[in-house]
């Protein structure tokens, strides 16, 4: 299915609204569902089986190195056991396509909604769709979707048609950091001009997704697979139907972030494709295959799965940002948002609309500064104007930076800078030139964040501990509605609608029923 870089348009899906990397990653978008497309030589038409297959290799082995696969191993075996299931039924029909292929299934700890594969047996889905999801059938049926993809060759031909379009394209990555992450530098990311952002240490991606045709075979083909396996035939419809949900919302989010609504799992809200997609899986015929029991209870197996941004960032709750990786609790300016950049590493705070940001960076020190000395090595080569002060017992750096261009004049960042052992932290910000933000509003927004750091206590510790999915259940003596449930979820305004997507129940007044089992956030 799509799989989706987040682009400087910025994110619209659900746990990528809330909490996903927005705005410093870049404009190469590689879309395409188990989009795997082979780096390709400039004239360079007929790509093997082997080659797709190597470069599928390598595309995990990057993955892993860039250690991007989620951590927990319980759910990790869980997403394998029935994924080898799939597999295994996959090969079976008719001698099997692929038949000595080993498929290997793996979680990705990406707050986006997505799935994918590469070459060589690899799939991937993101704990962001376990999220979403509420069956191990509709889990079946994605994975059987993916696992499809390989099967019928879908990866060659997406690589023999960049090659033919003389593209050199990237292969396989995900929504976060594989061929390409920002630079540490802000000067050089391009705060004022989002589109300029990335630096590539890979190759550079080509947007080729893969076509509505082959989507409908891999839905097709993929519903055969997880049937003959033992799975509910209709499950590829309900989770086309749940992923449309989370895209209408997704729509009516991005609409107040003033950003561009992005497909989930390829899925956008009442598109006709999807509508055709829908139709297809319902009613094509039927196929063989016998039920059969589950490997294990789902919403049980995901139980304690971790939402959005993971504590190895930090947490938002309400007006405040907690961060474990960076010992610190800074402020959120009322009707901002908090998002995560692709490197891990940096978080950036936005205004609505988002047309004024403020990045949290952090680096290793190459040699001993304090935080003059590190505004100075960081900023290299532009204009620093500012004073060193004491905030919250730590020495900082509180300045404006002006960097230099070929033209004589650049950009103006807001920025405090301080050290800690061997490691330098930045907050630097900026206001686009048409902001509805006054100049003076957006200084007191930049003041709010930069004048509230504080080391983390130890009692504000857990409070920056990661936001999981647990399990309500209903009962007649203790009903639970979205509403109640929203004011102990630490996701602001957002919390009911948030909560309605994940249980499959948004764009409806539907309240929980006595026994129902329902994902909260906790």
């Amino acid at each position: 299915m799509h799989l989706s870089r987040l682009s400087s348009r910025g994110p619209s899906r659900l746990p990528v609204v809330l909490f996903s990397a927005l705005t410093l990653v870049s404009v190469h978008a590689l879309s395409g569902c188990g989009a795997a497309q082979v780096i390709s030589g400039a004239q360079r038409i007929n790509i093997s089986e082997a080659e797709v297959q190597a470069e599928g290799r390598e595309t995990h082995q990057e993955i892993v190195r860039n250690k991007l696969i989620y951590t927990d191993e319980r759910i990790n075996a869980y997403v394998s056991r029935v994924g080898t299931r799939v597999a295994a039924a996959a090969q079976s029909r008719n001698g099997g396509a692929n038949a000595q292929l080993i498929f290997r299934f793996f979680v990705l700890d990406d707050p986006d909604t997505n799935a994918f594969a590469v070459p060589g047996g690899y799939v991937y889905v993101t704990r962001g769709l376990l999220a979403m999801l509420n069956s191990e059938d509709e889990l079946a049926s994605v994975l059987a979707h993916e696992v499809a993809h390989i099967t019928d060759g879908h990866s060659v031909k997406a690589s023999q048609a960049a090659a033919r379009a003389n593209v050199v394209s990237g292969l396989g990555t995900m929504g976060l950091t594989v061929l390409s992450v920002i630079t540490f530098n802000p000067l050089l990311m391009g705060l004022a001009t989002t589109s300029e952002t990335a630096t590539a240490f890979g190759s550079a991606i080509y947007e080729n997704g893969y076509s509505r045709d082959i989507e409908l075979t891999a839905d097709r083909i993929g519903r055969s697979y997880s049937t003959l396996a033992g799975y509910d035939r209709s499950a590829g419809t309900r989770v086309l139907l749940s992923f449309q949900q989370e895209a209408k919302w997704g729509e009516k989010q991005a609409e107040v972030r003033g950003i561009k609504p992005q497909a989930v799992w390829g899925v956008l809200a009442d598109h006709p494709e999807n509508k055709t997609r829908i139709d297809a899986l319902a009613t094509s015929p039927n196929l063989p295959g016998t039920l059969r029991p589950a490997e294990a209870d789902y919403l049980s197996s995901i139980d304690g799965l971790v939402f959005g941004i993971s504590d190895r960032i930090g947490v938002q709750r309400g007006n405040t940002f907690y961060s474990q990786a960076h010992d610190l609790s800074l402020a959120v300016p009322p009707g901002w948002f908090v998002a995560q950049a692709p490197n891990e590493q940096s978080v950036m705070f936005f205004s609505e609309k988002n047309t004024a940001r403020v990045v949290l960076i952090s680096q290793d020190l190459s040699t001993r500064a304090d935080a003059k000395g590190f505004a100075e090595q960081f900023f290299t080569g532009s204009q620093l104007a500012g004073v060193t002060r004491s905030t919250a017992g730590q020495q900082v750096w509180r300045g404006t930076v002006i960097s230099k261009s070929m033209l004589g004049g650049g950009a103006t960042y807001q920025a405090m800078t301080w050290t800690q052992s061997e490691r330098g932290f930045a907050l630097v910000g900026v206001r686009d030139a048409k902001s509805p933000l006054s100049e003076t509003a957006w200084l007191k927004s930049f003041d709010k964040v930069a004048g509230s750091f504080k080391p983390l206590r130890g009692d504000e510790k857990v409070l920056a501990q990661s936001i999981k999915v647990r399990l309500a259940v209903p009962t007649k003596k203790k009903p639970l509605d979205y509403r109640s449930l929203a004011l102990n979820a630490p996701l602001g305004s957002e919390a009911e609608d948030v909560l309605r997507v994940i249980n499959g129940q948004y764009g409806s007044k539907a309240k929980p029923l006595s026994g129902q089992r329902l994902k909260v956030l906790r």
